[in-house]
């Protein structure tokens, strides 16, 4: 149910990913977040919703309409950094990396 995960799953995960921030490390490496944050994110979106979009325009999956293959890139584009950060943080690599 989208609903439960929206209000019960989600919010837990967000708080804890902001509590255990270390500000001192995110605002000393800002200008490297914000590059990294909204220019890799905005470029992955762009190659994974093009990709989509030729893949089924070629038949080899599902036709995506332009709006649904960036939408869906956009998506998968987010989320792949958090699960790049909580990968790093459980494995305890130096917080420069993060």
């Amino acid at each position: 149910d989208t609903e439960f995960f929206f209000l019960v799953l989600l919010p837990p995960v967000i708080f804890e990913a902001g509590y255990t921030l270390n500000p001192g490390t995110l605002f000393k490496n800002f200008d490297a977040v914000a590059v990294f944050a909204f220019l890799g994110t905005f470029t992955s979106t762009l190659v994974v919703g093009c990709v989509m979009y030729a893949a089924g325009r070629t038949g080899l999956s599902f036709p995506f309409t332009l709006r649904d293959a960036m939408l869906f890139a956009s998506l998968i584009s987010s989320t792949d950094p958090v699960t790049t950060l909580s990968i790093f943080s459980d494995m305890g690599l130096d917080p420069d990396l993060h």
